[in-house]
């Protein structure tokens, strides 16, 4: 078992406790995926990763400049050997299972997923189509995870040039790291306060963390560090060891001394590692501080090497073993999870099938290990095999492109192919008319207008006006302009932080002043998803006023500050109350995938709504009966009848495309009853 545990390619400066430190990562972000309540904090483990990462980098590219040795091309071909074979194997078998298990509408999004994820742009399209880290719709996108795999290859982008340079005059490299440091470590805390989805994702807030792993391999490397900066810690451990050799008599107290001072730096990294695993939390606002715990640990933990913890416990054979395949585990234990959210709404399924969906992500990545991984890693790098390589993962991007085109393959589904594709919303979010005419800012989402048309209404709000759209357009039969942005309830003085920068004017309170500022439109919809902003926490919102109430408090004045200030323009105003957010997945209510056999359920009670909905309705209704122009007209009307809601007719059609927003279908249903009950 011994010769199983060891590296394919053991290097002569071969740290097995560092394996051990990755094997600690891996199960905190694994179990964190897996059992998220478990560990709430175990995404730290990621950050963990990345201090382990620029360390060691860092050490080979100084190490190489040392001897003057260093060639570019021979870093990136062994890269490309370390991390392609697996990653090609991960893109071809998660598109396998993607075609049998997802959607016509989840594979096309899977392909398009693969085209970003095999040319490590992962982070990049969650940024432009995703709601954060911890939205469900992030959830359920397979390839998520390898966001981390891009922020490390744009990071193996850029840092050997710096290096190369900074080597090259004067050896300058450990001022300028630090520098960077402090730069990369500002611009964390600045975007965690103005863009919480930046932050996390992008590279020049992470780089800090890397940086921290950079900054020690840079103080270890004596060609580095004697220049007078800082006194070098091996030059210090050397100098410890002499002066034992010198001293008899003091050798068994330096001993102990140096023993002591590494058992407390050891433990000490493990305690701030763990804190951090235990306590961390999604808050976008102090991620960057708690992140400092893991990080500083992870640091303390790679210094004291010569400790009783590094030696006996983090370089032990399962430890080492595990630390080994984290790189396969990692990328195998997320897909399994995301296309089990997908069958399953949004949810994770039950625990016992979790832990069968962990050990198969376990059994996957032990055979991508030793059968693909491992063979590839003894072989010399040679520009056959690098060019090999790389052709393979370029063929995953052409099999996403393929995929994404195609819509999905939605032939898959045989006879069934037409009812699993009214499983969308095809409505457009903007058109260059609107955009022209309404003066529509680049960021905001949605601008839609009929070409060479004079709209007397406007439908304003986040996705849940924008999926009314298509069924007002078809049963209302006059022309209308569509208006907002995702994330972000139709008033003034609201930043939804994952969708759009800080700012003193909001997105939101431009589109109402648009709609407030033309005479020609008479008559305004406000739609939302309003529970999104009342159960949110305080971080995920910028507020223009009333920040110390409660957000359905909030809320309420806002609302009617808005209403107030469009009947005032001599405007009407129809508030519509929303459709239930739904506790199963509606694609299951018809056959929608390949291995599906027999439609599910499509209906649920309707005391099952949660969410406030309630009491937002009460609210509103409140509001509205301040204003005489103002009529309250209720979304779920059309799905819920007594106590009974429907998510779909179990045959042709579903009404949901995901557990809140409208197919086509859905969309038709909705606004005609909305229709019956106010006059537009």
């Amino acid at each position: 078992m011994s010769s199983l545990i060891l590296p394919p390619i053991k290097p002569s400066h071969y740290r097995p406790d560092i394996d051990g430190l990755r094997a600690i990562a891996i199960v905190s972000v694994v179990i964190f995926h897996t059992f998220p309540t478990q560990l709430p904090g175990g995404f730290v483990g990621v950050d963990v990763f990345f201090v382990i990462s620029g360390y060691l980098i860092s050490t080979i590219i100084f190490r190489s400049l040392e001897k003057e040795s260093f060639s570019f091309l021979d870093f990136y071909a062994r890269r490309i050997r370390r991390i392609f074979p697996a990653l090609a194997f991960l893109l071809l078998g998660v598109i396998l299972l993607g075609s049998l298990f997802l959607t016509p509408e989840e594979f096309k999004n899977l392909g398009k997923q693969t085209i970003y994820g095999s040319a490590f742009g992962e982070n990049i399209f969650l940024i432009r189509h995703s709601g954060g880290y911890w939205d469900t719709a992030t959830e359920m996108k397979p390839l998520m995870h390898l966001w981390t795999l891009a922020v490390e290859e744009q990071y193996y982008i850029f840092y050997p040039l710096l290096c190369w340079i900074l080597w090259k005059v004067k050896k300058r490299v450990l001022p300028v790291l630090c520098v960077l440091w402090l730069v990369s470590f500002g611009f964390d805390l600045y975007q965690s306060q103005t863009s919480s989805i930046v932050a996390f994702f992008s590279l020049h807030t992470r780089f800090w963390e890397l940086c921290t792993g950079c900054i020690l391999a840079a103080l270890v490397n004596p060609s580095i560090s004697s220049k007078g900066l800082v006194q070098p810690i091996a030059s210090k451990l050397r100098e410890e060891r002499a002066r034992e050799l010198r001293g008899g008599d003091k050798i068994k107290l330096l001993t102990n001394l140096r023993e002591k001072r590494n058992s407390i730096g050891s433990v000490a990294g493990l305690v701030f590692i763990s804190a951090g695993i235990l306590f961390a939390t999604g808050d976008a606002t102090y991620r960057p501080l708690l992140i400092l715990l893991p990080v500083f640990g992870t640091l303390l933990l790679i210094i004291f090497r010569d400790s009783w913890i590094n030696k006996n416990v983090l370089s032990s054979s399962p430890f080492v073993f595990v630390g080994l395949i984290s790189y396969t585990w990692y990328l195998w234990h997320w897909p399994l999870l995301s296309i089990a959210r997908n069958l399953n709404g949004g949810n994770l399924p039950n625990y016992p099938t979790c832990f069968f969906l962990l050990l198969i992500g376990l059994a996957l990545s032990l055979f991508s290990y030793f059968i693909i991984e491992t063979p590839i890693r003894k072989k010399a790098i040679t520009k056959k095999l690098t060019i090999s390589l790389s052709i393979c993962v370029f063929c995953c991007t052409l099999l996403g492109l393929l995929v994404q085109s195609l819509d999905g393959f939605p032939g898959r589904l045989g006879d069934s192919a037409a009812a699993a594709l009214s499983s969308k919303n095809t409505f457009p979010k903007q058109n260059k008319y609107a955009k022209v005419k309404y003066g529509c800012s680049a960021d905001l989402e949605f601008c839609w207008a009929p070409e060479n048309s004079q709209p007397s209404l406007a439908l304003i709000g986040d996705s849940h006006a924008h999926h009314l759209a298509f069924g007002l357009q078809k049963n209302w039969g006059k022309q209308f302009l569509l208006i907002g942005h995702p994330g972000t309830p139709p008033v003034k003085g609201i930043i939804s932080l994952k969708h759009e920068k800080s700012s003193k004017q909001p997105l939101m309170s431009k589109a109402l002043d648009t709609v407030i500022n033309d005479p020609d439109i008479k008559t305004v919809v406000l739609s939302a998803r309003w529970h999104y902003f009342v159960n949110s926490k305080k971080g995920d919102f910028q507020l223009l006023d009333y920040k110390n109430d409660s957000n359905l408090i909030t809320l309420g004045k806002l609302l009617s500050q808005t209403i107030s200030e469009l009947v005032m323009h001599k405007k009407k105003v129809i508030v519509v109350l929303d459709v239930p957010q739904i506790p199963l997945n509606p694609k299951n209510c018809i056959k929608s995938r390949p291995l599906q056999t027999t439609a599910g359920n499509c209906t649920f009670q309707e005391d099952q709504r949660r969410n406030n909905d309630a009491k937002i309705n009460e609210m509103i209704g409140k509001v509205a009966k301040n204003f005489s122009s103002v009529t309250v007209v209720d979304a779920s009307k059309a799905i819920c009848d007594q106590g009974i809601c429907s998510v779909g007719d179990g045959v042709n059609s579903i009404y949901y495309r995901d557990d809140n927003h409208l197919t086509n279908k859905g969309s038709d249903l909705v606004v005609s009853k909305i229709l019956q009950q106010g006059k537009f």
